[in-house]
């Protein structure tokens, strides 16, 4: 039964599940459906827009490890971390593989900062635009995790609700 787009668009609207999100992606896949090449360029574009570790300046690259070390631990590790950036202050190459790789060694992407991640305002809205209804009582956000504590020995992943 042949359906027009705007039927189809009220469809979505009517559904009133991410009502914006699943109306871009249709569009997306109507896109690939009738001209795959100029999806490929749009998303090309789009990458090209993308602001890379390595194109970003040294100053740039600092502050914005800072801002995420800040939001992962505390002022403390932005002061750890720039006091060794600085040690290498003059010596750009050095101080480049030091902002990187030191930020990666400071904000290991453990399983409690991937829950911590999860937890942030951001993610739950992110979640709530993306489900109908409320979260606990409409569907359930659950972790995976193995706390040293409650492990006895080897680590055993145990689930943990909301």
């Amino acid at each position: 039964m042949p359906l027009s787009l705007a039927a189809l668009m009220r469809a979505i609207e009517l559904n009133n599940v991410a009502v914006t999100s699943n109306k871009f992606a249709f569009s997306i896949g109507r896109l690939a459906a009738a001209d795959m090449a100029s999806l490929d360029a749009l998303t090309a574009q789009v990458l090209a827009r993308r602001v890379v570790m390595d194109q970003m300046s040294l100053p740039e690259l600092i502050r914005d490890r800072e801002e995420r070390l800040l939001a992962y631990g505390s002022a403390k590790y932005v002061e750890r971390y720039r006091k060794l950036v600085n040690a290498a202050a003059g010596h750009e190459a050095i101080a480049r593989a030091i902002a990187i790789s030191f930020y990666k060694l400071l904000a290991v992407k453990d399983e409690y900062e991937v829950a911590r991640l999860h937890a942030d305002p951001a993610f739950r809205a992110a979640l709530a635009a993306q489900f109908e209804g409320t979260a606990g009582e409409s569907y359930a956000v659950k972790f995976n995790l193995a706390p040293p504590a409650l492990s006895h020995g080897v680590p055993r992943k145990k689930v943990f609700g909301q």
